[in-house]
């Protein structure tokens, strides 16, 4: 089985890719809510970005940040949910929006993404994930906890145990990044001080919530998620009918989820990328340029609304 680190798939190190790896101990949450008085960078208020879980359809993140940056929009705080926690994490530890392009474009190789599914007997999940914490490993190298992003950020994941959402902020951040992403059955859990975490979509897709608990003013949330009512997503899935039913039940259920949890805190502004019906959590990744510049396009067409919210221009952000 292939091996795949973020080396192989045309990540390339450089003085601009770390401009933000600077080591910064942070406070925590609840002292950031109370010593920011609500300023982000040069003043304006803090910009919080939500980024939601989507498989695949996530890659439209990238394509988000790439426009924020080329617009000179600067993040003050990140919460992300499975597909977004990865990329939330791997922007807060220094990776540019290139940098992601460039690995979701090797990812998108057939013979390579496969690389990173090491199955194994199904006791806990179908992939082991040995290969994946490798990837993400060196994605956010040199960085290994929360405390010295250069970003805040924090990652949704959800406990069996006690039945309860939980947002991850501090310590271990692979293993945070591992839990947000653990997919029942396809990944195993993650154990996290008494807790059984796995994916933070089954009760927070779109993190909305966390981004403002962490004193954003200004919360701007990009929704790549599935909608269980479009026909043709599930006519191109290709599973068997149980599978395609257990998978849009389970699609249903999120939706419903994200919108209750909209309902009681609205972001200020949303994206929701124009993303093909047919690109589905798993089966997108070859198309990810596709998604990515559909993220580019949506993220555009919100700018000159963002910048109202900012109450600033392109030379101040």
């Amino acid at each position: 089985m292939v091996n795949l680190t973020p080396s192989q798939v045309g990540f390339r190190t450089n003085a601009r890719a770390h401009r933000r790896e600077q080591v910064i101990i942070r406070p925590t949450v609840e002292a950031r809510v109370s010593g920011l008085s609500m300023q982000g960078r040069s003043g304006r208020p803090v910009l919080g970005l939500a980024l939601s879980g989507g498989g695949a359809r996530g890659l439209a993140h990238i394509g988000v940040l790439a426009a924020l940056e080329q617009a000179g929009i600067t993040i003050d705080a990140l919460a992300g949910t499975s597909m977004g926690a990865i990329l939330g994490a791997a922007y807060a530890a220094g990776r540019t929006p290139a940098e992601l392009r460039a690995v979701s474009a090797q990812l998108g190789k057939f013979g390579r993404l496969i690389g990173l599914a090491d199955l194994g007997i199904p006791r806990s999940g179908l992939i082991k994930g040995t290969t994946v914490e490798r990837f993400l490993r060196e994605l956010f190298s040199p960085h290994r906890s929360f405390e010295t992003l250069a970003i805040p950020l924090v990652v949704a994941a959800v406990d069996l145990r006690r039945a309860e959402e939980v947002g991850l902020d501090s310590g271990d951040l692979l293993r945070a990044v591992q839990a947000s992403m653990a997919v029942p059955g396809i990944f195993p859990p993650v154990e996290w001080e008494g807790r059984l975490l796995v994916d933070g979509g089954i009760l927070n897709n779109l993190p909305v919530d966390l981004a403002r608990a962490q004193g954003a003013r200004v919360v701007l949330a990009v929704d790549v998620g599935l909608d269980p009512r479009n026909e043709d997503t599930w006519r191109s899935t290709r599973l068997p009918r149980l599978g395609m039913h257990v998978w849009r039940a389970a699609s249903v259920m999120m939706a419903r989820n994200t919108a209750s949890k909209l309902a009681q805190a609205p972001p200020d502004l949303m994206i929701r990328p124009a993303l093909p019906a047919r690109v589905t959590s798993v089966a997108g990744f070859r198309r990810a340029e596709e998604l990515i510049q559909a993220g580019e396009r949506a993220a555009q067409e919100v700018l000159p609304r963002l910048r109202q919210l900012l109450q600033t221009d392109t030379g101040q952000g």
